[in-house]
């Protein structure tokens, strides 16, 4: 049972590996508008996202890839399989309101409040009129 020849193969000994820049050929149009997306993405977060939203929006990049595919297959004149299409539709959609339709803005590192109080002290006198 799952020997030589079996057909059954034998389980995975390591992770997946995930494609990384080092493994992208940027000569490439479709790799450098993947990575353009994903930058666009990651901004529309708030520029810091999850590992989950990470996942999820490279998975988003690459169903949109797909249906712009189609989309161009079908400027071309070229049939398609409808059905296929809007299933990528759909789950183009789907992950869009999982990651969120509203853009989210970055977090600043201190508030105005912050920044004023700190400028506020810079410019005072010592409170002991700089005697030692």
């Amino acid at each position: 049972m799952g020997g030589k020849g079996s057909g059954i193969t034998a389980k995975r000994r390591h992770a997946p590996r995930k494609p990384g820049d080092q493994d992208v050929d940027r000569r490439y149009r479709i790799p450098r508008w993947i990575a353009a997306r994903e930058a666009e993405i990651r901004e529309h977060l708030g520029g810091a996202p999850s590992v989950m939203q990470e996942s999820l929006s490279r998975r988003f990049v690459f169903v949109e890839a797909l249906a712009l595919s189609l989309e161009t297959r079908i400027a071309d004149g070229q049939d398609i399989e409808i059905p296929s299409y809007l299933a990528l539709v759909d789950r183009l959609h789907g992950l869009g309101k999982t990651l969120g339709m509203k853009r989210l803005t970055k977090e600043a590192g201190r508030s105005l409040a912050q920044a004023l109080l700190e400028r506020q002290r810079q410019h005072e006198p010592p409170a002991n009129g700089g005697a030692l």
